[in-house]
């Protein structure tokens, strides 16, 4: 009876220890792959929601023709460096009367390579940008939970950046337009990232100089 007693304890014991190696080998496994499934579903996410997000010159759409007066040194600055880059045609200084006051400014067009690189804004035929791709990521860099009620939700921290076009390239550009060579470089954004079923969606995306999208 003893003998008994004791073979089963044994097998009770052997059952419970494999159990233990079980759970921990399917912990480690989960644990190692885990971070490398996330990545992936995290980079393919953000991917197919910047795709969509092109990225110009101005945050808002401008009028060209334009009309820049020559007190506007920043103003001038940046529309002479698109000159430099071939994008602009830039005409004389002309003096204009406002009642006892008078400014001198000047016109700037649209050059023939500017048209082909100009991007009308829908909403507006008058308006457009200079618009250059969009960003893509180069890498998730770390990720952790927050709370979101009733879903999994992750906050990512990850690097993108877009291909530098030909035009902007000229040294007169890089200097008027920092942030474009910011992007174009690379920076590190971060994202909300929440799993609805299977699927991941961005609820937010904030950078260092750029508010909440």
């Amino acid at each position: 009876m003893k003998q008994s007693i004791g073979t089963a304890e044994k097998v009770a014991g052997l059952i419970i220890a494999a159990a233990i190696v079980a759970i921990v080998a399917v912990f480690l496994v989960v644990r190692v792959q885990s971070p490398a499934k996330y990545k992936s579903a995290f980079t393919n996410t953000l991917d197919h929601y910047l795709s969509s997000r092109q990225e110009c010159l101005w945050p808002d759409s401008i009028q060209l023709p334009a009309r820049v007066d020559i007190d506007n040194s920043a103003q001038m600055a940046k529309f002479d460096a698109l000159v430099d880059a071939g994008l602009l045609n830039r005409g004389l200084a002309t003096r204009e009367h406002h009642g006892m006051h008078a400014t001198k400014s000047v016109e700037y067009t649209l050059s023939d390579m500017g048209r082909m690189n100009w991007t009308s804004d829908p909403a507006n035929p008058n308006r457009g940008d200079f618009c250059f791709g969009h960003m893509e990521v180069n890498s998730v860099n770390s990720y952790q939970r927050v709370n979101y009620p009733g879903f999994v939700a992750f906050q990512v921290s990850y690097r993108d950046s877009v291909m530098q076009p030909a035009w902007a390239e000229v040294p007169q550009v890089e200097k008027a337009f920092p942030m474009l060579v910011k992007k174009c470089r690379g920076e590190n954004d971060f994202a909300t990232l929440v799993r609805y079923g299977n699927n991941w969606r961005v609820k937010t995306i904030t950078s260092p100089g750029r508010p909440v999208v």
